[in-house]
């Protein structure tokens, strides 16, 4: 069983603590976001429904992961049992 963060992504230290307070299409519309929109895997459309909305934002990155895996490596992930 592995529990898992949808929303994680490695980023350098000073980031994190900057884009915590904002939703993702802010910050990766802001001047410090913008350059790191390349190095995220899994993101929607940045003018797209699900970049306005958090939770939107988050299934989705989640549901292309779960693709990801199935894909790759041949995983099912399910709900917890």
């Amino acid at each position: 069983r592995v529990n898992v963060l949808w929303n994680m992504q490695p980023t350098p230290a000073g980031l994190n603590n900057y884009k915590r307070a904002k939703s993702p299409v802010e910050f990766f519309k802001s001047v410090e976001g913008s350059p790191y929109l390349s190095s995220y895997d899994f993101l929607p459309d940045i003018d797209g429904d699900e970049f306005k909305d958090e939770i939107r934002f988050v299934d989705y990155r989640k549901n292309e992961m779960v693709r990801f895996i199935k894909s790759k490596y041949d995983i099912d992930l399910k709900a917890n049992p």
